[in-house]
């Protein structure tokens, strides 16, 4: 007796233990997930066109299908087209990954989760039904519903692309692979660049990033072999680990903050030739860029000119007076410069500022001169008049 029931908990265990139950109906491999219920898993015969059916039958029992589980259809190079049931709820990570043949896929209104990387590498132009209450597209890129979030462009996307102005946030690996992007315009909501979003984009040749950009993250731009320039704007503080690394035709980059952006790590620009790249720098700060950690290594810092000063966030009341006939008052810059030139591009006045300065105008002629200033907080251009 006491043989018998250790038996038959030995025999229990295994049961509810034990692996789950994997069988193949119509060419469509299943995995029992639940109690009538079945995911569509890998190592099926998937190529061509498929149809997942809503239900299927084994052993005398009717399974709903609820899922695509993890890594599916992973890299079914032979997959053309799939059609999706309306019982279908889960879409799992990495279910349709480098599936470079697929053409396009419908995702219907009972799908609640869409997996981790799972169309990413992936051809297909993603079309959700507008009464899924979770997701939403748009010309085959895929959004959650109020498109906030940018999850996944097809790598059949081509040209240029703008990425909506209600986007606030970007998956990582949004963008990964899409070979035939060659630029790509950024709304000033986007804060970030995450982790290898446009990793691989092999068109892509030149970057711009708007003012609201703090951070580009580790391996973002990696690889991005037809990269030749990039601009930076003064809001960028911190670059991720080869976040530009394998870009080998970057030949210009032009950096608008005087504070040189934290480069996290290490090989940030991993690969750029930094004896023929040249790196732009704000009046004043080329000194500080070339102290700092792989910023130095770039052979070529140049300053910009005064014409190419951006960013103008300093006040303009910190001037005064101005008009002046001999003296000029700047208030309220800490670890600042100015520097004032005439119509002609001559330096007048290099003056560094520390708080509350007065700057001596009296031997200065009367006319009209250009000043630059540049500050933790920004850069700041204009006239100052001298009667």
């Amino acid at each position: 007796m006491k043989k018998l029931l250790f038996i038959s908990v030995i025999l229990s265990f295994t049961i509810s233990g034990g692996a789950q139950t994997i069988f193949t109906e119509g060419g469509i491999r299943y995995i029992i997930t639940e109690t009538n219920t079945v995911g569509v898993t890998s190592g099926g015969d998937y190529s061509g066109s498929i149809t997942i059916p809503s239900t299927v039958i084994y052993s005398g029992i009717t399974y709903s299908v609820t899922s695509i589980v993890t890594a599916a259809f992973f890299s079914c190079n032979s997959l053309i087209s799939i059609t999706i049931p309306s019982s279908v709820t889960t879409i799992g990570n990495y279910a349709f990954q480098n599936c470079i043949t697929l053409i396009s896929v419908n995702i219907p209104p009972s799908v609640a989760t869409i997996g981790k990387d799972a169309f990413s590498n992936c051809s297909a132009l993603i079309n959700v039904d507008p009464n899924n209450p979770n997701y939403s597209s748009k010309d085959g890129v895929l959004y959650n519903k109020d498109q906030l979030t940018l999850i996944q462009c097809p790598i059949s996307l081509s040209g240029s692309f703008s990425i909506p102005t209600t986007v606030s946030s970007i998956e990582e690996r949004a963008f990964f692979k899409c070979t035939s992007l060659t630029s790509v315009t950024f709304p000033a909501s986007v804060t970030s660049v995450p982790y290898y979003s446009f990793s691989g984009c092999s068109s892509l040749t030149s970057l711009t990033f708007p003012s609201s950009v703090t951070s580009i993250e580790s391996l973002a731009f990696y690889d991005c072999s037809s990269l030749t320039s990039l601009i930076l704007p003064s809001s960028v503080k911190t670059i991720g680990f080869k976040a530009f690394g394998n870009c080998t035709s970057l030949s210009t980059i032009k950096v608008y903050s005087f504070i040189p952006p934290t480069l996290l790590l290490t090989e940030v620009f991993f690969q750029v030739d930094k004896s023929i790249c040249k790196l732009y720098v704000p009046i004043g700060s080329s000194s500080i860029y070339k102290a700092r950690d792989q910023w130095k290594d770039f052979i070529n810092i140049i300053e910009l000119a005064p014409t190419g000063m951006v960013s103008e966030t300093i006040q303009e009341s910190i001037i005064y007076p101005n008009p002046t006939r001999d003296y000029i008052n700047i208030s309220g810059i800490h670890n600042g410069i100015i520097r004032i030139y005439d119509l002609n591009g001559k330096l007048i006045v290099d003056y560094y500022l520390n708080g509350d300065d007065q700057i001596d105008l009296r031997n200065v002629l009367s006319g009209v001169y250009i000043y630059s200033i540049q500050s933790p907080d920004g850069v700041k251009r204009g006239k100052i008049v001298k009667e």
